[in-house]
């Protein structure tokens, strides 16, 4: 059964149409999300660093990612960022990729407990990102919160 989280990611997803070529960042085809962005995307491509995950682009992701400039519609980061040390510079590659009106869907955690997979860096707060990705290239920043905490 998935998590409170889980489903509740899943329900804002829903209401997103995800359009044109997407570039899926550390997902994986197997994925529950996945058939939400297949639904209204012309294709999806995933890059991730793990080979059981099924990624078309095999490739780390504190690295320049190996994609074309301007070459993505949709850049997706599931539940990732936290993950990510050098995230800056992750933030710098999925801007360069998206195409002038692209779209960064983003979604990463706040209160949930730590899990590895392999580390666990960071937590965001909505100052944090409306900061964070403008500094990045992200002309319009607008952050959804997922459930409303435990209080």
């Amino acid at each position: 059964m998935p998590s409170l989280f889980r489903r509740l990611t899943h329900q804002a997803l829903e209401k997103v149409s995800f359009q044109g070529e997407i570039l899926d960042l550390g997902g994986s085809k197997t994925s529950e999300y996945m058939q939400m962005v297949k639904k209204t995307a012309k294709s999806v491509t995933v890059l991730n660093i793990d080979s059981g995950t099924q990624p078309d682009i095999f490739a780390d992701l504190e690295q320049s990612l190996p994609c074309a400039d301007q070459s993505f519609d949709t850049v997706l980061a599931m539940n990732l960022f936290e993950h990510i040390y050098h995230y800056q510079q992750l933030l710098d590659e999925s801007c360069r990729v998206l195409r002038p009106q692209g779209v960064f869907v983003m979604v990463v955690p706040f209160l949930f407990q730590i899990h590895p997979s392999p580390n666990d860096y960071f937590r965001y707060t909505r100052q944090t990102l409306l900061r964070l990705l403008p500094e990045h290239g992200f002309e319009e920043v607008e952050i959804r919160e997922i459930g409303t905490g435990l209080c």
